[in-house]
């Protein structure tokens, strides 16, 4: 994992958001606008360490606490958990269930 920037490009202009690459087309990042945690998902861009969001979108993974440190090690902490979590799991106890069947497509899991 390495702290990498990315490039979101809004109708206001071109906005730059620090994240952590946890793998190579996906961040994690802490926003600080409304303390949530986001998993994005990324495209390189000719620059090294500079990303661009892609088509793939975000899940908005939570809330964090401001008073938190060291945020390399949180989105470490979320990786792991995310690893460690089975379907099942996380259809039952963390799953919004107000999502649609379809925007749900357990068939590419």
């Amino acid at each position: 994992m390495k702290e990498v920037k990315v490039l979101f490009d809004l109708e206001s202009g071109i906005v730059e958001q620090q994240a952590f690459l946890i793998d190579e087309n996906n961040v994690i990042y802490l926003d600080d606008f409304d303390n949530s945690i986001y998993l994005q998902g990324v495209e390189p861009t000719e620059k090294e360490g500079v990303y661009k969001e892609d088509e793939s979108g975000f899940i908005i993974l939570g809330s964090y606490d401001k008073s938190i440190e060291d945020q390399e090690n949180e989105v470490k902490r979320i990786v792991n958990v995310m690893k460690d979590i089975s379907l099942y799991d996380f259809i039952i106890n963390h799953l919004d269930r107000s999502i649609a069947c379809d925007e749900l497509n357990i068939n590419q899991l």
